[in-house]
């Protein structure tokens, strides 16, 4: 059996269409070598994107986002609050025209209805209308009764954990992470400077240059008066205008409350929209219409217009 020569000898042959000497090496190609090369390059990719995976349940743990509780409200009546999701000022918000959006009116005229159907019209209409495959809806309730009175840590904490990419930590929260990991048991973020810039980097995306652009995120905020302080209210406010201030295309923020007077002054940057008892009343006559044909079929068409127009008066509410 012949054996292997000791490296950098070669063997001597003639080449079969010429008189030249060629050298032959006496071990096998190289491409074995390319592929374990390869090979190890992969597994080193693979490993890392564990760790990045691992990082981030890590890192999401610490950070204890809120789990929101379902709301008790009822199901949108068909045909209701068309006057908004169908409507210009709507289509305007989700294109980016208007970007940033305050809607507010009185007890029970259906702020919350508004922003459920709100981010369901989101959903829906974000491929036709802005193109983008890569887009983000956070829905968020600050509600006294149900999600245990919330305010900006609460809500930076939500969106920092909803928004952070799926396959990496951002370094600033990273940052943030490996601190909170010198004293046992590591507690959940408290410093909301630190929160408010580690969103603007997540919103304002990874790359400057913009070979990878931040998506198209969209963020609802139901219940701004139902905060559990003013002082935390105003906390809110101030965060929602400055991150208007950033000026980001990809940023849609639309929110709903009783009152202008319980938050800071609004940036002319946001667009104000006061819900009218008309489009109240409207959509409050729709379903009376509904939910009473049966009980009402029976008596006359002016006994059934009285008590419509009682149940539908300018007193009633959603």
């Amino acid at each position: 059996m012949q054996k292997w020569q000791p490296l950098g000898r070669f063997h001597r042959a003639k080449s079969r269409r010429s008189e030249y000497n060629v050298s032959l090496s006496p071990y096998p190609p190289y491409l074995p070598l390319s592929r374990a090369s390869s090979n190890i390059h992969l597994f080193n990719r693979l490993h890392e994107q564990r760790l990045r995976t691992g990082d981030r349940l890590r890192v999401l743990e610490w950070l204890a986002p809120p789990e929101l509780r379902p709301l008790v409200t009822g199901t949108k009546e068909p045909g209701t609050l068309q006057w908004f999701v169908e409507g210009e000022l709507f289509h305007d918000w989700l294109a980016g025209e208007k970007q940033y959006l305050f809607v507010h009116g009185g007890v029970g005229c259906g702020k919350t209805t508004l922003l459920k159907s709100a981010a369901k019209s989101c959903h829906q209409k974000l491929g036709e209308i802005q193109g983008h495959s890569a887009t983000f809806v956070v829905t968020f309730y600050f509600s006294s009764t149900t999600n245990q009175r919330f305010g900006l840590n609460e809500l930076l904490r939500f969106l920092v954990g909803r928004l952070s990419p799926l396959d990496s930590v951002p370094d600033a929260l990273y940052d943030m992470y490996r601190a909170s990991t010198k004293t046992f048991p590591p507690e959940p973020p408290t410093d909301n400077e630190e929160l408010i810039g580690v969103l603007s980097r997540i919103l304002a995306g990874s790359s400057p240059s913009g070979a990878n652009p931040a998506p198209q995120t969209y963020i609802l905020l139901d219940g701004l008066d139902e905060i559990a302080t003013l002082s935390e209210c105003r906390k809110v406010t101030n965060f929602l205008n400055v991150s208007a201030a950033l000026d980001l295309k990809n940023l849609h923020i639309l929110v709903t409350s009783r009152s202008l007077e319980l938050s800071n002054p609004w940036q002319p940057i946001w667009k104000q929209y006061a819900i009218t008892a008309q489009e109240v009343a409207h959509d409050i006559e729709r379903y009376v219409r509904r939910a009473g044909f049966q009980e009402l079929g029976h008596l006359t068409i002016d006994s059934q217009r009285k008590i419509i127009a009682e149940l539908t008066g300018p007193k009633q509410i959603m």
